[in-house]
């Protein structure tokens, strides 16, 4: 199989810091979903709500989770589970003309389609979606990538020497011998 791929990113977004945008009250309502607790819940919803400490002065913290906060990574994985990660399985997926692959690490992630057209819609989808629960792509790193085996065959047509190279969490991704393309972030 091979056709487009398509690489998406949070804007803003590395592997070790928060996500700015991302919504208290939807956090809430997903930790609320997992966790049973009241006491536990108020515990998250003050520790959201904590000031920021910048040039010795105090902000007030209206969304993201705290940078450096040692529950960030935890809330970060659980927000985009249910915007992301559920989203891609129940919601794109069984719409799409053929198959596709969510590869998420924290807050990076990798959409990988057997259709060039199907990456396209879903790069929409996508941006709608993130929007509605306050995060956006990151242009510099969202770009739709062709890989497989005839992504020589492609970029030649483009007027490129050669496909692009996929990097995705410190790894570049080479394209040789393979059947399906692959799209990182």
């Amino acid at each position: 199989m091979t056709s487009g791929g398509l690489a998406e990113s949070l804007s803003g977004i590395g592997e070790s810091e928060p996500i700015s945008g991302l919504s208290h009250e939807w956090m809430l309502r997903f930790v609320e979903l997992r966790v049973g607790d009241p006491r536990l819940i108020s515990l998250i919803r003050r520790w959201l709500k904590a000031n920021v400490l910048e040039d010795e002065e105090r902000h007030p913290n209206e969304e993201g989770t705290p940078q450096g906060g040692s529950i960030s990574v935890l809330l970060s994985n659980l927000y985009l589970h249910y915007v992301l990660d559920l989203w891609f399985e129940r919601v794109v997926k069984p719409r799409l003309r053929g198959e596709a692959y969510l590869v998420r690490y924290i807050d990076d992630f990798v959409l990988c389609f057997q259709y060039r057209e199907d990456a396209l819609r879903v790069q929409d989808a996508l941006r709608k979606r993130l929007g509605k629960f306050g995060l956006t792509l990151e242009p510099k790193k969202t770009k739709l990538v062709e890989f497989g085996r005839f992504a020589q065959k492609w970029a030649s047509k483009r007027g490129r020497k050669r496909p692009e190279t996929i990097y995705f969490l410190g790894f570049s991704a080479l394209q040789k011998c393979t059947d399906m393309e692959v799209v990182m972030t």
